[in-house]
């Protein structure tokens, strides 16, 4: 039990650094990634937010070329408007 819940923890980690990384390649700024519940809760965020786990980023700038960029992945995208809400699928 405590070795699946260690990979579970790994890949978590593993598949949000994958999605920070993917980001960088593409020249997008990370303004919000992995939240602690009280860095949450202080932003208003949703309780089951991705962003506790590390899975839901928020990039700027918000423009045509960045979301092109973007679209060829899993990602949920939600345009604000100040900033691009990521979530990976």
């Amino acid at each position: 039990m405590k070795k699946v819940l260690l990979l579970s923890i790994g890949i978590i980690l593993f598949v949000g650094l994958l999605g920070r990384a993917i980001l960088h390649y593409h020249g997008v700024q990370v303004t919000s990634w992995y939240r602690t519940p009280w860095k949450n809760a202080g932003v208003n965020g949703k309780w089951l937010s991705l962003h506790l786990i590390g899975w839901a980023y928020d990039v700027i700038p918000v423009n045509g070329a960045i979301r092109a960029a973007l679209a060829q992945y899993p990602w949920k995208v939600v345009v604000e408007s100040d900033h691009i809400h990521l979530q990976i699928l």
